[in-house]
């Protein structure tokens, strides 16, 4: 019987400890940072497909949408309802391998939400991109080696919210969501 009480007892502190990280990292994708730009001088833009938000630029001519995130999510995973537990396991845990995705577009897309910011701006989120993963180890064809792990706590949106960030953009404080990334640019 004593064993039982204390199996009880560390199940309920345990589950009363998830309660509360859960708390708190919900209610940290609702603290806003940064503010929405003022200038007009530059523009680049976000998607979001529902789960995972990539950052396009115009370079060239041409919009380079860049999505990082985890190798086994982008090589094994074609849709997110295809997602196993034991594919997610190793994705977060296990196998936390990154890559930087890069689609080129010809022209702007009406599902794109438009991000308006000043050169200094355009820079800072620039360099940020391209200072996150390695030119010359390509994967395969629109794919290369990032530089970070993908993690439980730090995913393909937790890097865009640190591009926004560091450009001083509205973003929230914290998150791990496409969506509380895009409530502030749709």
């Amino acid at each position: 019987m004593k064993i039982n009480r204390k199996f009880k007892k560390i199940a309920k502190i345990f589950a009363l400890v998830v309660v509360l990280i859960v708390a708190t990292i919900t209610s940290v994708h609702y603290i806003p940072t940064g503010s929405y730009s003022t200038s007009e001088e530059c523009e680049f833009y976000l998607v979001d497909n529902g789960m995972h938000v990539d950052i396009i630029l115009r370079e060239y001519s041409i919009y380079n949408a860049y999505g990082w995130g985890s190798k086994v999510f982008f090589t094994e995973v074609d849709q997110f309802e295809n997602l196993t537990a034991s594919t997610l396991y190793r994705a977060v845990i296990s196998e936390p391998e990154t890559l930087m995705r890069i689609q080129s577009y010809f022209s702007k897309q009406s599902s794109w939400m438009k991000v308006k910011c000043s050169k200094e701006q355009y820079e800072q989120v620039s360099s940020y991109v391209h200072s996150s993963y390695y030119y010359h180890l390509k994967h395969n064809r629109n794919f290369y080696h990032a530089k970070d792990n993908y993690r439980l706590y730090y995913t393909c949106n937790s890097w865009v919210n640190g591009a926004l960030k560091k450009a001083g953009l509205k973003a929230p404080l914290y998150t791990l969501t496409s969506s509380s990334i895009s409530k502030y640019y749709k």
